[in-house]
């Protein structure tokens, strides 16, 4: 894996949360009111200078966090200024807890062993971008950026199965974290995930740097094991 790929991935990511910070001001200006809808894909990337790719990613969290509603074959209008509360937030989790569930169940059964092949087949550069993606998490977690979390949290899942060379498993974790989107989006605007969340990742990377591919299979089990923990304690009120 190249220098390169990894310069673009982190790109993309910055844009993606530029174009988030952008679409929420734009949200809560005083001129927008509630069922307002946003202008067209095109203005807005051209007005914001990113591709549909990024702007879409920024619209998604945006939805994830109770701003937004897509609408399809309409476009975007806002549903909220102040996105979710406590209460929606307990709400929405109880509601998708078993889409959920099934999700993490598949993570389960295919993270682990993702990590195993990583480690055995992973170089230097690989574990330097592994760091430097939990580097800017930990970096977001400090500032409490929930939308910058659930991009850091992504790449770090996406970048461990790429350094498993497997083609196969690669694409099923694409399509596996294109569901969690929306989940993402909405965890970490939990304290408590924040807090979970970095330590798990840092025993993974510990894994890493040690070459133990066992170790990094089990530290996965068991991160996944407090998402699923995590999830449980979401529903009962925030």
């Amino acid at each position: 894996m190249t220098t390169t790929n990894r310069t673009r991935t982190g790109m993309n990511k910055s844009a993606a949360e530029y174009a988030f910070q952008q679409l929420l001001a734009r949200i809560q200006d005083e001129a927008v009111k509630v069922g307002d809808k946003l202008p067209s894909e095109p203005i807005l990337c051209k007005e914001l200078e990113v591709g549909r790719g990024t702007l879409r990613e920024a619209s998604r969290i945006l939805r994830a966090r109770g701003y937004l509603e897509i609408r399809p074959g309409k476009g975007a209008f806002v549903v909220s200024k102040t996105g979710m509360n406590g209460n929606e937030l307990a709400k929405w989790f109880t509601m998708n807890e078993s889409k959920i569930k099934d999700i993490l169940q598949v993570r389960m059964a295919l993270e682990p062993m993702t990590v195993r092949l990583a480690i055995s087949r992973c170089n230097e550069e690989d574990v330097a971008a592994l760091h430097s993606i939990h580097d800017c998490a930990i970096k977001a977690a400090a500032e409490k950026n929930s939308a910058q979390l659930a991009m850091c949290d992504e790449n770090f899942h996406i970048y461990i199965t790429q350094c498993s060379r497997n083609k196969m498993m690669i694409e099923i974790v694409k399509n596996v974290n294109n569901i969690l989107k929306d989940f993402r989006g909405k965890t970490f605007l939990v304290d408590e995930n924040i807090e979970n969340f970095i330590p798990a990742h840092e025993k993974i990377l510990e894994a890493f740097k040690k070459k133990d591919p066992e170790a990094g299979s089990e530290c996965m089990r068991q991160h996944l094991t407090m998402v699923m923990q995590d999830l449980d304690s979401n529903k009962e009120g925030l």
